[in-house]
């Protein structure tokens, strides 16, 4: 999962894609998920049409230095609204939303951002699995 931060101005979405991608070593992926999630320490601004243009040049940034990578989104209703406001642009690609509602299923699911249906959902935060500590999700 790619965690860009839209407040750093000495790293645009290019130069962002591009260390991800060294990170984890080109061709080593299938598919690249972009967190527009709220959290305590917000990476993306207040501003509506500047994190609209800044998700729009990671997108195409992605497809151009991973042409291969199949692109999605990670985000829940609320922080999409936050973040993007009713941005409908993206609601092709594949949705992974976050609900903390230990319910595996899709039966809570709200449309928003122009998504209809989910690809996947984020279900349970911590869970301790095999002594292991880990998220749960439902597809």
């Amino acid at each position: 999962m790619m965690f860009p931060n839209a407040h750093s101005s000495s790293s645009p979405p290019g130069v962002q894609v591009e260390e991800m991608l060294d990170g984890i070593g080109h061709g080593y992926y299938r598919m690249i998920w972009i967190n527009v999630y709220h959290n305590a320490q917000p990476d993306w601004s207040t501003n509506h049409t500047y994190n609209r243009q800044f998700l729009s040049g990671l997108v195409s940034e992605i497809h151009s230095q991973a042409p291969q990578a199949i692109i999605g989104i990670y985000a829940s209703n609320n922080s999409w609204g936050l973040i993007m406001g009713n941005y409908t642009a993206y609601n092709g690609i594949p949705l992974w939303y976050s609900h903390n509602d230990y319910n595996p299923s899709f039966s809570d699911f709200k449309m928003f951002g122009g998504w209809i249906k989910p690809t996947m959902k984020m279900y349970m935060l911590d869970s301790l699995r095999c002594n292991l500590k880990c998220k749960m999700n439902y597809l």
